[in-house]
């Protein structure tokens, strides 16, 4: 059975800017990949009633305050490695993002777009074309909404839906919904801050190594090229 775990993601100074983040994985990964990501969260003493979500690590203020920036990066990067093995890729992401003024417009055209490319088609054989649909909570939209746009593009790959569709708030269970948040907030922070002009206006070499802003983007890079596989494109 393939798993499918899909979270937005926005940007506080450019409103317009929406991002969707889809991680994909076989089920058989997915029990070693939540245990690990689990122990690692223990391990740095994150409190579990806490969610480990992108837009906490780098904040000194927010999340569980008991474990500082630098161990949340860290967290962070071997977390993101957990979906590596040496011979292929875990864990699959894809990508998208739009500007738009209409928030859930965005999200769900989005969702039309990105999600046939990130699913694919089953392979051969029995019980092969089974599939899990998973999305981060959001009070604007309804799970009808989700179902009617999704079923036909699983049905037009050849996917059977397990069950229905799950709509859960995110937390230390949601492993799957984590992943898809954290790349997503990463892509999201090269993408807004490489293109904010004016960050990089008139900065010079020492302000520009002691910018928060450059540092996020750095180790945002630095942990987004770790991933094996990862598609990013812009949708008009």
């Amino acid at each position: 059975m393939k798993c499918v775990f899909i979270d937005e993601t926005s940007d506080s100074k450019f409103k317009s800017y929406h991002g969707l983040s889809i991680a994909s994985v076989d089920s058989r990964f997915y029990p070693n990949l939540k245990e690990q990501f689990q122990s690692k969260l223990i391990s740095v003493g994150w409190d579990p009633s806490i969610e480990f979500k992108g837009s906490y690590i780098f904040s000194k203020k927010s999340g569980d305050t008991n474990v500082d920036v630098p161990e949340r990066v860290e967290l962070a990067r071997e977390v993101i490695a957990l979906n590596k093995s040496k011979s292929n890729s875990r864990m699959k992401f894809h990508y998208s993002s739009c500007e738009s003024d209409d928030s859930k417009k965005a999200y769900l055209s989005q969702i039309e777009k990105n999600l046939p490319k990130a699913i694919g088609k089953p392979s051969k054989g029995t019980g092969k074309n089974l599939l899990s649909l998973h999305f981060d909570q959001r009070s604007d939209v309804t799970i009808k909404e989700l179902r009617d746009l999704s079923l036909p593009i699983l049905s037009q790959k050849g996917w059977k839906l397990y069950e229905d569709i799950s709509i859960a708030s995110s937390g230390f269970q949601t492993i799957g919904i984590l992943f898809a948040d954290i790349v997503g907030y990463m892509q999201a922070r090269i993408e807004t801050i490489s293109s904010d002009a004016e960050l990089f206006d008139g900065l010079d070499l020492f302000n520009y190594q002691r910018n928060g802003k450059i540092r996020k983007l750095n180790t945002s890079t630095e942990i987004i090229d770790g991933i094996k596989t990862i598609e990013v494109k812009k949708i008009g």
